[in-house]
C-alpha cells in the first residue's frame, strides 16, 4: 500500500525533462565557430509505470544570442540548462569586465536557477564577443557552477567518438572555414552514433577573428552525415597508403 501511495504521489509532479545532447566550440587566432544539433526530447507526466511515459520530440536552435551581440551560449544537459542559458544571454553582459569578475556575475544571475536534478550535468558554453574568449561551465545538482575556459575545442552533451575527431584534428592555425567543416563532421558523426538524441539539423555560428563579421550557417541531418561519410572515405584512403610505410618499419 505504502508503495502505490508512493507512486501516485508522483503523478502530482509535471516532469519536464530534455535530451539536450551535442554541442561543439572550436578557437584559435582565426576565429570562433560554436555548433549544435536542434533536437529536444521531452518526456512528460509520470505515469503508474514509468516505462511507459510519453516522448516528444521537437527541433529548435540551442544557440542562443544576447541582443546587445556581445555573447553567444549553447546548452546540453537537462531542463535547467535551458533556463541557465537564457538567463545568461540576458543578464550577463561581460563588457568592462575581467573574466573572473564575469563569471562571479554569471554565478550570482544563476544562483536561484534550478540544476536538472540528481545524476545530471547542466553544461552551457558562453562565447564573449567583446574579446572572442569562450568559456566550459558547468553544473550539478546541489553544486555551484564551475568554468573552464576553452583554449581550443570543447564540447557539451553526448559522449562519443565524435570528441575524439574535434581534439586530435584542431589545430592553433586551422583556417576559419576547416573549423567550420571539422565542427560539421563532428556533429555528424555525433548524429549517426545517436541518432534518436543528436539531429533536428545543425547551426554552425562563426566569427571571423576579433570584430570579424558573425554568419550563421544552417545544415539539414543528411548535410551533416554526408560530410562525415566523406571524411571517413578519406580516412580509408589515408590508412591504405600507411601500408608501404609499415612494411619499411
Amino acid at each position: 500500500m505504502s508503495q502505490v501511495a508512493a507512486l501516485s504521489s508522483r503523478l502530482l509532479v509535471l516532469k519536464e525533462e530534455y535530451g539536450m545532447t551535442f554541442q561543439v566550440a572550436l578557437t584559435n587566432p582565426n576565429g570562433i565557430v560554436l555548433g549544435s544539433d536542434r533536437t529536444h526530447l521531452y518526456v512528460g507526466l509520470e505515469r503508474l509505470n514509468q516505462f511507459q511515459r510519453p516522448l516528444q520530440r521537437q527541433a529548435e536552435s540551442k544557440i542562443l544570442a544576447s541582443d546587445n551581440g556581445t555573447l553567444l551560449c549553447c546548452y546540453a544537459g537537462g531542463a535547467g540548462s535551458q533556463r541557465l542559458a537564457r538567463e545568461i544571454r540576458k543578464s550577463c553582459d561581460p563588457r568592462g569586465l575581467s573574466h573572473e569578475s564575469w563569471r562571479d556575475r554569471i554565478q550570482e544571475a544563476i544562483r536561484d536557477i534550478a540544476a536538472s536534478g540528481p545524476g545530471i550535468q547542466d553544461e552551457v558554453i558562453i562565447v564573449r564577443l567583446d574579446d572572442n574568449s569562450a568559456v566550459l561551465m558547468a553544473v550539478e545538482y546541489q553544486y555551484g557552477p564551475t568554468f573552464t575556459a576553452v583554449t581550443d575545442c570543447c564540447f557539451a552533451g553526448d559522449y562519443s567518438d565524435a570528441r575524439f575527431v574535434g581534439h586530435h584534428l584542431m589545430r592553433n592555425d586551422m583556417p576559419l572555414e576547416d573549423m567550420k567543416n571539422l565542427a560539421l563532421v563532428c556533429l555528424g558523426y555525433a548524429s549517426k552514433n545517436n541518432p534518436t538524441g543528436v539531429g533536428g539539423g545543425f547551426d554552425l555560428v562563426s566569427i571571423a577573428g576579433l570584430g570579424g563579421e558573425i554568419m550563421k550557417d544552417y545544415y539539414d541531418e543528411p548535410d551533416a552525415l554526408e560530410i562525415a561519410q566523406r571524411f571517413n572515405n578519406e580516412l580509408s584512403v589515408a590508412l591504405t597508403g600507411l601500408r608501404s610505410f609499415t612494411k619499411r618499419l
